[in-house]
This record gives structure tokens, C-alpha cells and sequence, in this order.
């Protein structure tokens, strides 16, 4: 989940990741939202900065995601693999710098430049994303909001040949773990400087079982030292959430960074993913 300006680096990280893994046999599939503060949030919470509040609409990105998007890249991997079209892999003319482009179709209205059909190469389903311009319903704190439960048959490895990931930069970070507690579509989760300060987070992981496999967490080493006193609770979210993990009996690892929260954004989530690529073959025997 990427925001207009986080496009730009899709395509070194996609390279990032196949180093790091060592394999080309995987498919990045970015899908685009708006306002990541208000798209990509599980609940309402204050805001921060002066800014104003998280809007919590995290459920219906959800929904959005798993009823409309994955099913899309499905189709169009299916269509790639049978050679009927080809992956996109030049990101600079998927988005106008100015005017946006209203896509309802990946397959014949993006524009760009064709990639090779090799395996590993990757695509961006644009769209304009779910539609958020209502009142989520939720009240100011409220944990008790998800995403309607989804049939996950199609994601299921025996069925499709298919093993989701969901990853993400620090509030999309924190939706990709938030979402492992909806779903159990995911078989990993890989949360790069994930946003822990966020309000009643670790409460919830606490008091709910996550429904994946394998969780990869990792932090700046300076990103606790921040002024804000609320985003200054991120060293201890996240220490938290790894013992929450740890006891909780999954496949996971904690990872600390050089640097602040705003460094190395596309490197810190390809070590994710390519961890998650790492490990599939311990799932593989687990299955």
C-alpha cells in the first residue's frame, strides 16, 4: 500500500528485493491510496503535529483490498503467465505529475513501458482507492472496528499457487499488522518501521491472536528519539509487540536500522519482504 509520491521508489526496491532473497520468483503489486493517515488508520485517534485526526479508515482500504484489488492482481498475473499481456515495470509515466489518471482498467488504460515476462517482474495497480469520503462510523478509540470477514479459499496456496505477503513503511506498516488480525489471507506480514506510537495498538495485539504466519519488524536505532511525546512511545511499541509476537508462537524476527524513521524507506521494507521470500520454504514444509 503506497502513496502517490512512494511510487517513484518501487523500482529499486523491487530490485532490492530480489538481491537480498536471492530469487525473481515473486510479484510486487502496489496499490495506491490516497491519504495514508486517513486511508491506511484501523481506528480514529487524535491527531498529531496539530494536524488533524486519524481518520480510521482502515476497513474499508480493507475491504477495498480484498474484494476488489487482489482479485484483480490475480487476474492479471493469470493473464501475464499465460502471455496475454505484460507486467508494467516503468513507474515514471504511470502517474501524471500533474493531472491524475482515472484508471478503471490496469490492463488496457494504464500507460507505460512494457517489462520482460521473466519471473520477478512487477506491476502497480492504480486506482483511486475505496471510497472514503463518508464518516467511517467508528467513535474516537474505537478497537472494535474490521474489515467484513472474507472467504479466503482463493488465496489458499493448494488452490491458487499463490502465498500473500503484505508489507509496508511505517503507517503502512502498521495496516499490514493491524490487517494480519482481520485476515488470515496473508501468510506474512513484513511491517518496516512500523507506526507503534499508534494510540491503543498494543492494547489490541494484545488482546487478539494475529492470523499469520510470519511477522518481520524493524525499527530506525534513532527513531524513538523524537520530540513528540506520542510518537516517542515507538521503541517501546515495538519492543512490546515483539514480545506479543514471541509469545504468541509465530515465525518472527525483530531487526534494528541506523538512522531515523525517514532513511533507507524502500531498503528497510525490501529486507522485509526478502526475509518473508527467505523463509516461504519453512511454511512450504510446514503446509
Amino acid at each position: 500500500m503506497v502513496e502517490r509520491h512512494q511510487v517513484r521508489f518501487i523500482d529499486k526496491e523491487t530490485a532490492m528485493i530480489r538481491e537480498l532473497a536471492g530469487t525473481d520468483d515473486f510479484l510486487l503489486a502496489c496499490v495506491r491510496v490516497a491519504d495514508c493517515n486517513e486511508d491506511l488508520t484501523p481506528w480514529v485517534a487524535p491527531g498529531i503535529f496539530g494536524k488533524s485526526d486519524f481518520s480510521g479508515l482502515g476497513p474499508q482500504t480493507l475491504d477495498y483490498l480484498l474484494h476488489e484489488m487482489i482479485p484483480q492482481i490475480l487476474r492479471e498475473r493469470d493473464l501475464a503467465l499465460a502471455g496475454v499481456i505484460e507486467p508494467y515495470s516503468d513507474f515514471s509515466s504511470l502517474f501524471p505529475p500533474v493531472q491524475e489518471a482515472n484508471s478503471s482498467s490496469p490492463v488496457d488504460s494504464r500507460p507505460g513501458t512494457p517489462a520482460d515476462s521473466r519471473p520477478g517482474s512487477h506491476f502497480v495497480s492504480p486506482a483511486d482507492g475505496p471510497d472514503t469520503s463518508h464518516d467511517s462510523g467508528a467513535p474516537r478509540g474505537d478497537r472494535t472496528s474490521s474489515a467484513p470477514h472474507i472467504d479466503s479459499a482463493f488465496a489458499d496456496p493448494v488452490t491458487s499457487g499463490v502465498r500473500f505477503f503484505l508489507g509496508g513503511y511505517s503507517i503502512g506498516a502498521l495496516f499490514a499488522l493491524w490487517t494480519a488480525y482481520q485476515t488470515d489471507i496473508f501468510s506474512g506480514i513484513a511491517a518496516a518501521s512500523p507506526s507503534l506510537w499508534y494510540p491503543d495498538f498494543i492494547e489490541y495485539m494484545e488482546d487478539n491472536q494475529i492470523l499469520t504466519d510470519a511477522v518481520y519488524l524493524s525499527i530506525g536505532t534513532k527513531e524513538e528519539a523524537i520530540r513528540n511525546r506520542v510518537m516517542s512511545r515507538v521503541g517501546d511499541g515495538i519492543r512490546a509487540a515483539d514480545a506479543i509476537l514471541s509469545r504468541q508462537g509465530i515465525l518472527k524476527t525483530f531487526e534494528w536500522n541506523q538512522g531515523k524513521h525517514f532513511q533507507d524507506q524502500e531498503k528497510r521494507t525490501a529486507m522485509g519482504f526478502a526475509w518473508l521470500l527467505k523463509n516461504r520454504f519453512a511454511w512450504t514444509l510446514l503446509d
